[in-house]
């Protein structure tokens, strides 16, 4: 591609960012961004993807003199582009952002960060994981590696001088080990701070410093071979290893080494020795922890590639020639685990000629291991990224996919079209069947182990959690049932099953609506709007997922039906809106399950019709409170006192909790009963969404 051909001389000093779209990893599907130097006219330059995979007209963030040297982009969770670059004018290291994207222009006026001296060659920029920046940087006059910092609360640091012993700081690299990991790496606990390669043009060596809680260390030689350490590439995988790659000048070779998280710093490793290889070296990790190398053949003057991946790990790959033709300089390199699909391979464990069962891996799979996989009567097969199981629904086509589930849980619920339809399999929404965190982001549950009894088309799955379900499946053309029973894990506590698509509108998506029958007799119909709220905890018996008009998207994505089959009385579930009668006060809130909350102290009366006895009731509320004290909430049921809940503790209005829960004194036989909930609240900051009653024994869910 190319991204910018108005421009000429255009795209030294390239920087290549894409936004971070889940927990750990940026997902390729979302647009990138470049910042880049105009040698021609001196410009700082910047250009966006749009989302239908376009490049846009490029843009000019500064102009001020000679600008946009030694340039660093990155793109924080709150969509922000942030760039640091050198004014080659005034020997400056400056800072500028945008906070929209998606508009012309906007960047803020830029900020110098250090003007003492000329400052501000080889920048390099990290994020941290509460979007702190950290930027290290080369002082021409001093010889020396520099370093400032900024946080929203405290704003950009002073410059510290990290390293000062001879002329080092050329060529810097950082990295900051991200969030939700709980190993440490030298100190570094759960990354807060950056670790930092850098260039001593002294001493022709590769040097490492990082920061812990006690400051920053002292810093250390990795290779002393030659001279070595230029074009430095440095990153973490989610392992907690950080890898790197580098040139030698003395062999003109590329060079890598790496360090596990609690492991010395391996050897260094000749990867590519064949002529003047390794210049503009950039070094990605994927999900699963491979590194991927983009270089520079100064020879053939071409970018080079070079990757370990699943099946080739511990192993390197090939070398791959990538691009030709005078290209490869300042190649900059993203890797994400979620786009090596190219790298696919499979095999059938099971075929009976009616249906097939075959294992799946991925190069890069975003976990640090897949699932067991036994087929009943046969060898179990370890670690694999997910499966396919397909089954034969007529006698003239050969078998389609029914049903694929990856080992965090994702499962595709696969219809084969009717008759007469041109697509041969439809592929829609994930189901992550099993008791996935709620992140808003990524939830997942890792699986274990799946034991598969084809004749039956049942799969019996094992959480790493140490919970349980089984999964039997049904086809026939134009339909594919999922039933889920012998469950173990808490449905009350943790997701039954969690729904997770795609929607632009309801004319782009591959679902737009969804009907809940939250009560019998009651259904709800909500729009799937990622900008409501109301929508996205919907308790309830039976939920249908649909789209009311024709999409562009994945026109020939079926609809969903999840349906909670029993027992019947075993999960009840009332808005707290939908009182028969009371003096609650009924709230719009758009955060809450049912789009309306009540409030106020007063009573509200719920007409509950069980078909089924619950012998053993406990009821749970979810609410939302302020920072108020004595707020108290009285259950009866038949006019008789059944249990008090008081809200404790600190809140903020919008944001939601579940009490634990509290038995009801008596069992609930079959048939109409009223429930009352009495609400006292001194300051009117308690607000109840919606109420749970189960039943409190052991149970077998489907």
């Amino acid at each position: 591609e190319t991204p910018d051909a108005v421009n000429a001389d255009v795209g030294e000093y390239v920087s290549l960012a894409y936004p971070p779209t889940d927990r750990y990893w940026v997902g390729l599907g979302a647009p990138p961004a470049m910042a880049y130097y105009d040698a021609l006219k001196q410009n700082l330059m910047y250009i966006v993807r749009d989302e239908k995979g376009k490049w846009r007209e490029p843009e000019i963030v500064d102009s001020t003199g000679d600008v946009g040297q030694y340039v660093s982009l990155r793109i924080s969770r709150d969509r922000r582009h942030h760039i640091v670059y050198y004014d080659a004018d005034h020997g400056d290291l400056k800072y500028t952002y945008k906070s929209n994207p998606d508009m012309v222009g906007g960047w803020v006026t830029p900020t110098i960060l250090d003007a003492n001296g000329d400052v501000g060659r080889h920048a390099a920029m990290a994020i941290g994981p509460g979007g702190s920046l950290h930027v290290v940087y080369y002082d021409a006059d001093t010889k020396d590696l520099k370093y400032v910092t900024n946080d929203d609360a405290h704003g950009w640091s002073e410059p510290v001088v990290l390293d000062a012993v001879g002329d080092v700081g050329t060529y810097p690299s950082i990295s900051v080990y991200y969030e939700g990991w709980t190993e440490k790496m030298n100190g570094a606990y759960e990354g807060h701070y950056p670790h930092v390669t850098y260039y001593d043009a002294s001493n022709g060596n590769l040097k490492y410093i990082f920061r812990n809680e006690q400051g920053w260390s002292t810093p250390v030689v990795l290779d002393a071979e030659g001279d070595v350490g230029q074009y430095t590439s440095t990153a973490f995988g989610p392992d907690g290893a950080l890898h790197v790659a580098y040139y030698d000048a003395t062999n003109k070779d590329l060079k890598y080494l790496h360090k596990e998280a609690a492991a010395p710093w391996s050897s260094a490793e000749v990867l590519d020795a064949a002529g003047d290889v390794g210049r503009f070296a950039s070094l990605g990790v994927s999900a699963r922890g491979y590194p991927n190398i983009a270089y520079y053949d100064a020879d053939n003057q071409s970018l080079k590639f070079l990757s370990k991946t699943k099946t080739t790990a511990p192993q390197w790959d090939k070398v791959q020639v990538i691009a030709s033709g005078a290209a490869g300089q300042y190649a900059s390199l993203v890797t994400s685990g979620f786009v090596d699909i190219a790298d696919l391979d499979g095999w059938e464990l099971y075929n009976d000629g009616d249906v097939a069962v075959r294992v799946m891996d991925v190069s890069g799979w975003p976990y640090e291991s897949g699932m067991s996989v036994h087929i009943l009567g046969e060898e179990l097969k370890p670690d694999h990224d997910f499966i396919q199981f397909l089954k034969r629904t007529d006698d003239e086509q050969d078998f389609p996919q029914i049903f694929v589930l990856y080992a965090n849980g994702y499962a595709r619920i696969i219809t084969q079209p009717p008759a007469r339809r041109e697509e041969r399999v439809c592929f829609g929404s994930s189901m992550i069947i099993g008791p996935a965190a709620e992140d808003p982001l990524f939830p997942f549950i890792p699986i274990e182990r799946l034991d598969i009894d084809p004749h039956t088309m049942t799969i019996k799955v094992r959480y790493k959690n140490g919970s349980s379900a089984v999964i039997h499946l049904q086809a026939e053309r134009g339909k594919t049932t999922v039933r889920v029973t012998d469950v173990t894990y808490d449905t009350v506590t943790a997701p039954f099953v969690t729904m997770r698509s795609m929607y632009v509108a309801d004319d782009n998506s591959d679902i737009a609506r969804v009907k809940v029958a939250s009560s019998p007799g009651v259904i709800k119909t909500y729009p799937i709007d990622p900008k409501r709220e109301e929508w996205k905890t919907l308790p309830g018996d039976s939920w249908f997922f649909y789209r009311p008009t024709y999409s562009r998207h994945n026109s020939s994505c079926p609809d969903f039906k999840i349906d909670v089959l029993g027992p019947k009385g075993y999960f009840v579930t009332k808005q707290a809106e939908d009182y028969r009668s009371g003096t609650l006060v009924k709230t719009p809130r758009e955060t809450a399950s049912g789009g309306q909350t009540v409030r106020e102290t007063g009573k509200a009366n719920y007409l509950l019709n069980l078909s089924e006895d619950i012998p053993n009731p406990s009821i749970r509320l979810r609410y939302t409170k302020g920072n108020s004290a004595g707020d108290v909430v009285h259950i009866s049921v038949d006019g008789r006192r059944q249990s008090t809940i008081e809200m404790v503790g600190e809140g903020s209005l919008g944001n939601y909790d579940v009490t634990q829960e509290m038995r009801l004194l008596n069992g609930l036989p079959a048939g109409s009963h009223t429930l009352t909930l009495e609400m006292q609240s001194d300051a009117s900051e308690l607000e109840l969404d919606y109420f749970v009653i189960h039943n409190g024994v052991e149970h077998s869910s489907r």
